[in-house]
């Protein structure tokens, strides 16, 4: 099958794709097979200016618009968003290389965030009466708009992760400025020309490609009031460093995870089993959600492994159109890691239920599961503490309650924990104690849900969660107070000095 190599439009400004003076150039080759070229583009670093006058001029026109009239616009969107899921999802599975079923998940899902948005999260923030002691005075707390939002996205999903900003920005009155991974500008370019179908007034949604250089400008920019970002600890580590002089802009980090997953004696293992392996290898291991720490009750542990192992060999892995359950990964680099954490364990002789390795007979970024059960938990070991964003998994066994508590919270990172067990009082204990974000009983690590909230701690984020509550990163409250005409003066004559 064969599909159409794509030429950047340049970046989409104040209602328009423009280029300019061309700077880097990116050639995007599909991660499921190297000889098709999905996307070139090339940075313009003199649009960083030009696009942050353009969202903050927007601002307050789209800002003073009624609530009605601003979520029209995004219906209207939620629309377009349905009429090219198609089109989305081939130019997900081509850059990311996912299965398409799971392309086609992620297109679906866009129109579903801006209905969840309208209906469940502008109900979160709206003004709120208050009642006072003291007569004659009334007040509330009123959500205001914030002013220009840099939103900065991944590539595992492209579109709908930072949709899910960019919708929670706009909706509450603020712009947007979006800044695609330049590993897969594609996606963010359709999603730009959705923008531009729904006839949004020019600056309010505005993209830029590019690669660090151009993120950096962005983040510095003295226009930008907010930033929402996406991706790995160590870049959202950089973004908060380069702000520290800037202490006046919001900023919401959803960072990694190094997840895991407790499968206690009483567990339907079964069930714990088919749940497991989807959270340790959709998207390859590529969400930061996955499942990548096993904790597993001495009782359970050989009926439990015995069964994963089987099915984890009997994955279907491949190109995208062929269906697979799990396609590649997103380049070489992910590839070397993926291999850097297998040669830490040979080298260490800890037990390796599952090699795992590249698949040299696949002309793309493919990889087996590796499963490895380490001689104990080392704090200085790479693989065992660092977020691998690769279908690689470690087992621990436990026996006791306290051993299986000290090493979920050993981890730095405070996303996701699952537990499969039927002992509810053991649920609430490990739900009261687990640093996480984001608890599933009997459920695996990526079964999110944008009805809830989703976030973590530690490493994982800095307490301003995306999901449902993603609206309260994009307004600020303030406090209203008024008096009554008739309210009787706070002054009394007394206080006051007679004139001679």
């Amino acid at each position: 099958m064969k599909y159409t190599y794509l030429q950047g439009k340049g970046d989409y400004i104040n209602g328009r794709f423009i280029k300019g003076s061309p700077d880097k150039e990116y050639n995007i080759m599909s991660p499921a097979d190297l000889k098709d070229k999905v996307f070139s583009f090339f940075s313009y670093p003199e649009h960083i200016e030009s696009v942050c006058q353009a969202a903050s001029k927007a601002y307050p026109a789209w800002s003073s618009l009624s609530q009605e009239k601003r979520n029209t616009y995004l219906k209207k969107l939620a629309q377009i968003y349905k009429d090219k899921k198609e089109e989305l999802a081939v130019c997900i599975s081509r850059e990311t290389g996912k299965p398409f079923w799971e392309s086609q998940q992620e297109a679906g899902a866009l129109a579903q965030k801006i209905e969840i948005t309208l209906k469940e999260s502008l109900p979160l923030v709206q003004d709120t009466e208050l009642s006072f002691q003291r007569e004659g005075v009334k007040g509330k707390v009123a959500y205001r708009s914030k002013g220009v939002f840099l939103v900065l996205g991944p590539f595992n999903f492209p579109v709908h992760l930072p949709n899910g900003h960019i919708v929670s920005a706009l909706a509450l009155g603020n712009t947007v400025i979006f800044k695609a991974s330049e590993k897969t500008p594609a996606s963010a370019e359709v999603l730009a020309e959705c923008f531009d179908l729904a006839g949004f007034p020019k600056g309010v949604f505005n993209l830029v490609q590019g690669g660090v250089e151009t993120a950096q400008a962005l983040v510095r920019n003295q226009d930008i009031d907010g930033i929402l970002f996406t991706g790995s600890y160590a870049v959202g580590k950089i973004i908060q460093t380069q702000i520290l002089d800037q202490p006046h802009k919001i900023l919401a980090l959803e960072m990694g995870g190094k997840n895991s997953t407790l499968v206690w004696k009483d567990a339907d293992v079964e069930k714990a089993v088919y749940e497991i392996l989807k959270g340790a290898y959709l998207t390859c291991g590529q969400r930061c959600s996955s499942t990548s720490r096993l904790i597993v009750h001495k009782k359970v542990k050989p009926f439990f492994l015995k069964r994963f192992i089987e099915l984890s060999r009997k994955i279907k892995i491949g190109h995208w159109k062929d269906s697979p359950f799990m396609g590649p990964l997103i380049d070489e680099k992910s590839v070397q890691r993926f291999l850097k954490a297998k040669k830490e364990a040979e080298e260490n002789k800890d037990f390796i239920h599952l090699s795992g390795g590249k698949i040299d007979s696949l002309n793309g970024f493919y990889v087996c599961p590796g499963i490895v059960e380490p001689k104990s938990y080392e704090e200085n070991s790479f693989y065992q503490n660092e977020e691998l964003f690769a279908p690689f998994l470690t087992v621990y066994e436990v026996t006791e309650e306290e051993e299986a508590m000290d090493l979920i919270n050993r981890s730095t990172y405070g996303l996701c924990l699952s537990v499969f067990c039927k002992d509810s009082d053991l649920v609430k204990r490990i739900f009261q104690r687990a640093k996480v974000g984001v608890f599933h009983w009997n459920l695996s690590s990526v079964s999110a849900s944008s009805r809830l909230p989703f976030g973590g701690l530690g490493k994982s984020g800095n307490d301003r969660p995306a999901g449902l509550f993603a609206v309260h990163s994009c307004v600020t409250p303030v406090a209203w107070m008024q008096a009554e005409n008739s309210a009787t003066p706070v002054l009394k004559e007394s206080f006051f000095t007679k004139k001679e």
